[in-house]
């Protein structure tokens, strides 16, 4: 069987957000990929599913400490992310980081 395509991505996250979520995957035993990987294909079937959409996920601009992760993340599913992204006029990091931020609060 195949493994899909993946590409790598430079993303510039919140510190705090980035701290979360590897403590998330560790919980989980998965890498920090793999674990933001689950997060964007759970977001996609939502916006798919019309139970979620990009405005869900909105927040007021903060100023927080920086960091950048570069992550690896299947093909298809970082396209449908930048998809969502430029529908939101965002940058795909910017975007990934709203999502993660939305999603460690309600874990």
């Amino acid at each position: 069987m195949l493994k899909p395509l993946t590409e790598s991505i430079s993303l510039y996250l919140d510190k705090d957000i980035r701290d979360r979520v590897a403590e998330l995957a560790a919980k989980q035993d998965r890498s920090i990929s793999k674990y933001i990987t689950m997060v964007l294909k759970a977001h996609i079937a939502e916006v798919e599913s019309g139970k979620a959409l990009t405005d869900d996920i909105a927040e007021k601009k903060r100023e927080s400490e920086k960091c950048t992760l570069t992550i690896t993340v299947d093909s298809v599913v970082l396209g449908k992310i930048r998809e969502y992204a430029d529908l939101d006029d965002r940058s795909t990091s910017y975007y990934i980081n709203r999502l993660l931020r939305s999603h460690t609060k309600m874990q």
